[in-house]
């Protein structure tokens, strides 16, 4: 495994940087207390790893984001308006709770965080994932464990072709409402839950909204159980199948705890996000093996006593 995960791997705290350049971040955060540690230093500018974020293009990676398909089907320019009003109109978390599930489910083509539909390897990942918006959980981004087979690779665009094996193991982003349906003593319940489990990191972020000139994030507060060296993802290449094995490991970590700019997508529904006030939440496996992330976060929030309280609207009728 990745000689990353060697460090201490006792919980640390840091104050997050600020994401600076063209954001809109207008999801104002409560400065209400919590019993999760929090760190109020200032921020520094934002030089974080590359992601695999949906999030749009203040986020641009040379990753693919991680819930849509390689081979994606773009709506036509009139679906995606339709879609980007539909979720434009939403008047509470809940109605973006079911727009995602729709999304998840594919019968929506889009969301208002990605142009595309879900990738390949997120289908099976979705009954879990649809588990979690009945917590009151947004999934944005997820990955699940994969380990191939060395691959051939010719790719004349690419700096390197030969041999190529990749390793990743499972993490998820998700928001949740810290002003909403969950009692607030049940909602750092959950997050205390989510910061000392064994079997995953985790990461909270919590800020108070945007600074002055729409280009950061004030008050940035965030709790974090990762060690201080981890990784995501390794791949190996060499020219010749047998060289793979022996080959220098090259890791990535596809999740920047350094940028609240995930949230950023939802500027669009900021009355409904000022009030909801909402946590930005990464999660990632500690084991590389196959890995049911999503029950694992799930068991979770009902050790802290969180109720499906988010039930999609069809199911309470």
């Amino acid at each position: 495994m990745a000689s990353s995960e060697s460090s201490s791997e006792e919980p640390s705290e840091y104050s997050a940087k600020e994401c600076y350049g063209p954001l809109t971040l207008r999801n104002a955060a409560s400065r209400e207390s919590s019993s999760v540690e929090s760190s109020e230093r200032s921020d520094q500018e934002h030089n974080g790893p590359s992601t695999r974020q949906t999030v749009g293009s203040s986020e641009s990676s040379s990753e693919e984001p991680s819930e849509h398909s390689t081979e994606e089907q773009m709506c036509s320019e009139h679906e995606q308006e339709a879609v980007k009003l539909e979720w434009k109109s939403a008047k509470s978390f809940q109605e973006l709770l079911d727009l995602n599930r729709k999304f998840l489910r594919r019968e929506s083509n889009r969301s208002c965080y990605h142009d595309g539909p879900i990738f390949d390897e997120t289908i099976a990942l979705v009954p879990g994932l649809l588990r979690l918006h009945d917590y009151g959980m947004l999934t944005v981004e997820s990955q699940p464990s994969e380990d191939t087979a060395p691959t051939w690779e010719d790719c004349p665009c690419c700096p390197f072709e030969g041999w190529f094996q990749n390793q990743q193991r499972p993490y998820l982003v998700f928001i949740l409402p810290y002003h909403d349906k969950i009692p607030k003593e049940v909602v750092r319940r959950f997050l205390v839950e989510l910061l000392i489990d064994d079997d995953f990191y985790a990461h909270v972020w919590r800020d108070g909204g945007s600074c002055r000139w729409d280009s950061c994030r004030k008050d940035v507060r965030t709790a974090s159980s990762f060690p201080q060296d981890w990784t995501t993802n390794i791949r190996k290449q060499a020219k010749e199948k047998d060289g793979v094995a022996s080959a220098t490991p090259f890791p990535a970590q596809r999740l920047d705890l350094q940028c609240g700019c995930q949230a950023d997508v939802f500027r669009t529904h900021e009355k409904v996000m000022e009030k909801a006030s909402p946590l930005l939440v990464r999660v990632l496996a500690k084991s590389w093996e196959e890995t049911d992330l999503q029950a694992l976060v799930e068991n979770a929030a009902i050790r802290a006593g969180v109720q499906p309280l988010y039930t999609e609207a069809q199911e309470e009728q």
